[in-house]
């Protein structure tokens, strides 16, 4: 079986450090010479087992805080456009008979309703509809109530898309920074794992188990692990082909 690389996915990853101190536990004395002196081996791979599924538990909440961000300015900008909606067709009603219908009508849409689909774009648009109700007010006399109605609504999603997108920016970032210290404790776990495999070999002539028994532990844990050789990896199996 081949040796992890950036390719595997996290969660064996992180299955096959919680896996290696007993391996090591067990072959402790023959990689020793294989291994730097006063290396270790046993702490250092806590270390990597706890900062990778730290790091992985931080980016998947980040995830989810995202799409659930993502989800909610979704929700909003479809409400957002069935109110603009309304507003163009209570604007209709009420200008249907208005000498200069369409300069009043520009003052509240200036598009149609189905134009605007962003938070974005939307925000704008709810501003100038509140802009254009209030000030046209006289020409809604006769739908009061539903006027009253539409202004209020307009205030409230408007500031609710405000708020969303702000929080969406914010999760973004911390989704992209939740990422970058993924990669890190990726590159970490990697670089790890391979002192240990080259210690294993480094023995091997000596002593085959441990990489032998390595390599099943790989099997085990990485099965999806594809053949790769990364541009910092040369092809580190020649002992025991697969």
């Amino acid at each position: 079986m081949y040796k992890p690389h950036q390719t595997t996915p996290i969660p064996q990853l992180i299955s096959l450090l919680g896996a290696l101190p007993a391996w090591f536990s067990t072959h402790a004395d023959a990689l020793r010479d294989g291994l730097d002196a006063g290396w270790d081996g046993a702490a250092a791979l806590q270390a990597g087992l706890d900062d990778l599924a730290q790091a992985q538990h931080t980016f998947e909440r980040e995830q989810r805080e995202d799409v659930a961000a993502t989800i909610r300015a979704d929700l909003l900008a479809a409400q957002a456009s069935e109110l603009l909606a309304s507003v163009s067709k209570v604007a209709q009603a009420a200008l249907r008979e208005h000498p200069q219908r369409e300069r009043v009508t520009r003052q509240i849409l200036k598009a149609a309703p189905s134009t605007y689909r962003t938070p974005n774009q939307l925000i704008p648009a709810l501003q100038l509809a509140s802009a254009g109700l209030q000030q046209h007010a006289d020409l809604f006399q006769s739908r009061a109530a539903l006027h009253a109605r539409l202004l209020d609504r307009a205030a409230a999603l408007t500031e609710a898309l405000q708020h969303i997108q702000g929080l969406r920016l914010q999760e973004h970032a911390e989704s992209r920074a939740a990422q970058t210290a993924r990669r890190a404790a990726l590159q970490r776990a990697l670089h790890l794992i391979t002192t240990l495999d080259d210690g294993a070999q480094a023995v091997y002539f000596e002593a085959a188990e441990p990489y032998n028994t390595l390599r099943t532990l790989y099997a085990v844990h990485c099965p999806t692990t594809p053949r790769s050789n990364p541009p910092d990896e040369e092809d580190d199996a020649p002992l025991d082909p697969a």
